[in-house]
C-alpha cells in the first residue's frame, strides 16, 4: 500500500504546483493597465492578446533574426517562393511588435520598428513579388542596415546584425 500510496501523493503535488502556476499565468492585469490597453483588437482576442503582451520584446527579435537568417539562405539559393514565405514571417513579426505598442525604459520601440523595419519589409516583399530575387542581396543587405539604424536610435548599438554565414539549422534545404 506504501509503495502507491507515496508515489500517488507526489503525483498529485505537482500536479496541484503545475495548475497553480498555469492560474498564475492566467491573471490579466487590472484594467486601464497600459499593457492591456495598447493592444488594440476586438473582444474574442482579449487571451490572445494577453499572451502576447508577456512575450518579451527579446523573444521577438530573436524570432526576426531567426526569419532573417532562413531569408538569407533562401534568396541566395534562388528560392523565390521560401524568400517569399519568410520575408512574409518577418513582416508579421514586426506587426505583431508594432501592435504591442513596446516602449521601454521610455524608447517607442514599436514606432521605431514601424518606420525602420516593417515599412522596408513590406517593400522587399512586394519587390520579391514582382520582379524575384534579382537585387536580393542588395535588398538583403538594406534590411540588416535598417535592423541596425533602428537598434541606434533605440540606444542598442550594442547589438549589430550582420549577413549570416551558416544557416541556424543543419536540416533544412534552401534550395527551389
Amino acid at each position: 500500500m506504501k509503495q502507491v500510496f507515496v508515489p500517488l501523493l507526489a503525483l498529485v503535488a505537482l500536479l496541484a504546483g503545475l495548475f497553480a502556476l498555469y492560474r498564475s499565468y492566467d491573471e490579466v492585469p487590472p484594467a486601464g493597465s497600459p499593457k492591456t490597453e495598447s493592444i488594440p483588437g476586438p473582444a474574442h482576442k482579449k487571451e490572445e492578446a494577453h499572451e502576447h503582451v508577456h512575450e518579451e520584446l527579446a523573444e521577438y527579435m530573436m524570432r526576426l533574426q531567426w526569419y532573417a537568417n532562413k531569408l538569407f539562405f533562401a534568396g541566395e539559393a534562388g528560392n523565390q517562393q521560401l524568400a517569399d514565405f519568410y520575408l512574409h514571417e518577418i513582416e508579421e513579426v514586426m506587426e505583431d511588435v508594432v501592435q504591442a505598442g513596446i516602449v521601454d525604459e521610455g524608447i517607442q520601440v514599436s514606432e521605431h520598428i514601424k518606420a525602420y523595419g516593417l515599412s522596408y519589409a513590406e517593400d522587399f516583399l512586394a519587390e520579391v513579388r514582382a520582379e524575384g530575387l534579382g537585387s536580393f542581396g542588395e535588398r538583403y543587405e538594406g534590411l540588416i542596415a535598417n535592423c541596425n539604424s533602428c537598434h541606434t536610435v533605440t540606444e542598442h548599438s550594442y547589438i549589430k546584425i550582420i549577413t549570416p554565414t551558416v544557416p541556424v539549422v543543419s536540416n533544412q534545404d534552401f534550395r527551389p
